[in-house]
């Protein structure tokens, strides 16, 4: 496994999807800066532009993400490195739980780097108000960065079944990323079905408090889904024939 993870750090760290992706979220911060120098100067507060930056950034980070494992694994298949990993003595699953954890590390280094972005940009346009949201804005981003990941991971599986072809799963991220915009307006009379959704459910987690009663069903619906995900891409990899 370890030999696996170090040998697809190595590929990802050349990965052009890889470098663009984390570029363009690293200039997402960068954009709410300047927007808040020019058009909302002067007229929205700190909790409103942190607000406006987390919406942004939770929409476009998994589909960045989904972009990049799609990139990684259809990228295998193309090159015929694929058939090259699977002639060295590593279990099918190794491949694929390594594939995940570059993915992951590739996600977390990112949001990392967006978090404190977001954090120079509140403590330049809101200097008054840093010590009041840093850390409230801090974790949960990362809170909510981890269900996001969790909720997107059946994109691989999407990724690892249609091999070469580049479409099948971008499509599956980016309706993905509706159902979760979607669940940003749910009303409290579909609140119940919302929270069984995997990704409505990343959404309600994002604006409800622990103590909503749905706030467990939501978990275990996100981390349901990432287990399930990871289980059918290790299923469908391992009986695939090359």
């Amino acid at each position: 496994m370890l030999n696996v993870y170090c040998a697809e750090i190595k590929k990802i760290r050349h990965d052009k999807m890889a470098i663009t992706g984390f570029v363009i979220l690293i200039l997402l911060p960068i954009a709410m800066i300047i927007k808040g120098f020019t058009v909302d100067k002067c007229c929205i507060s700190a909790y409103e532009w942190l607000m406006q930056l987390n919406l942004v950034i939770t929409i476009v980070l998994p589909v960045v993400s989904g972009f990049v494992i799609t990139r990684l694994i259809q990228s295998e298949y193309q090159n015929g490195t694929i058939k090259n990993v699977l002639t060295v003595p590593v279990k099918r699953s190794s491949f694929v739980t390594g594939k995940a954890a570059v993915w992951f590390t590739w996600y977390i280094f990112s949001v990392i780097f967006v978090i404190i972005f977001s954090l120079i940009g509140l403590v330049t346009l809101y200097p008054y108000a840093f010590l009041v949201f840093a850390k409230i804005f801090t974790l949960n981003m990362l809170k909510t960065a981890i269900f996001l990941f969790a909720a997107y991971m059946p994109v691989m599986w999407v990724a690892f079944l249609q091999k070469g072809t580049f479409y099948p799963a971008i499509i599956v991220t980016m309706l993905f990323a509706v159902l979760q915009l979607a669940g940003t307006q749910i009303g409290t009379e579909l609140l119940r079905l919302a929270s069984c959704i995997p990704w409505t459910a990343v959404a309600l987690l994002g604006i409800m408090g622990t103590s909503n009663a749905y706030y467990g069903v939501c978990v275990i619906s996100v981390f349901a889904c990432f287990i399930v995900g990871l289980e059918i891409s290790v299923f469908n990899f391992s009986r695939q024939e090359f």
